[in-house]
């Protein structure tokens, strides 16, 4: 019980610190992305994009809660973690008959991080007061091509250390 204990610990403060890096990276990547194409927005406000989208991250702590109880599961890092894999877009798309790049993309992309561009998109939308589709085109290239970078970066160290 102590070890699970420990395990819960260490799992509650690596999200932390998790969270802590993206919201510091997407208030960068929203900061250049408005920067670079000349859309005049207040820090303040791109605070209030970066809090508003984090509402994905309870969205998605209260579906593994669900999903856990449902199961009848024991609530501990190796069932959280089950969940984690559960929720992958690997397991919502047919994954077998494309390349391993994209497998490996998508084994890494979950529903929480779709669910925060979206969220993002539509905090964009309501602050700039712009159509969701420019609202989300500039999510994409601001944000969306900072996780594509980030993918490249994590496919080359998978490629080198596997």
């Amino acid at each position: 019980m102590n070890n699970e204990t420990e395990q819960f610990k260490v799992y509650l403060v690596e999200n932390f610190v998790f969270i802590l890096l993206q919201s510091i990276a997407m208030f960068f990547c929203l900061n250049i992305g408005f920067l670079y194409f000349k859309i005049k927005v207040s820090l303040r406000n791109i605070l209030n994009i970066i809090t508003l989208s984090f509402l994905s991250v309870l969205v998605c702590q209260l579906l593994i809660i669900t999903i856990v109880k449902l199961n009848n599961w024991t609530y501990t890092v190796g069932s959280i973690n089950s969940v984690n894999d559960m929720l992958n877009l690997a397991n919502f798309i047919n994954v077998e008959e494309t390349a391993p790049w994209i497998k490996l993309s998508l084994t890494s992309i979950n529903i929480e991080q779709v669910i925060l561009i979206i969220i993002l998109g539509i905090g964009i939308h309501k602050i700039l007061n712009i159509k969701y589709n420019r609202a989300f085109s500039i999510t994409a290239r601001t944000y969306g091509i900072s996780i594509l970078l980030w993918f490249v970066f994590a496919i080359i160290m998978e490629m080198n250390f596997s």
